[in-house]
């Protein structure tokens, strides 16, 4: 990268999105592979914190690596008054 792109970069914010299933959030299935996909991410891309989609406050993949990197981390669930004003279906969430 030349000094235009570094400082282009620098100037950029980015996101990194992942969709999966909650069980694999969980853990409720073995999940190396996504515990080190996340790694990987947070490594590539320098992540500075980590939000997630999930339905409570057990400790689950994403906040794990999150406290190994030293990351922030929040859950971002939506609550029942916000599903309703989604119209979010119970089987889509």
């Amino acid at each position: 990268m030349n000094e235009i792109e570094n400082k282009i970069n620098y100037c950029l914010k980015k996101a990194v999105l992942i969709g999966t299933r909650h069980s694999i959030q969980r853990g409720t299935k073995k999940n190396d592979n996504f515990k080190d996909f996340i790694k990987e991410l947070c490594t590539k891309y320098k992540i500075k914190a980590i939000a997630e989609e999930i339905d409570n406050e057990n400790k689950y993949i994403a906040q794990n690596v999150s406290t190994e990197f030293g990351i922030k981390y929040k859950i971002i669930e939506p609550t029942p008054e916000e599903k309703k004003n989604y119209k979010l279906k119970k089987s889509i969430i």
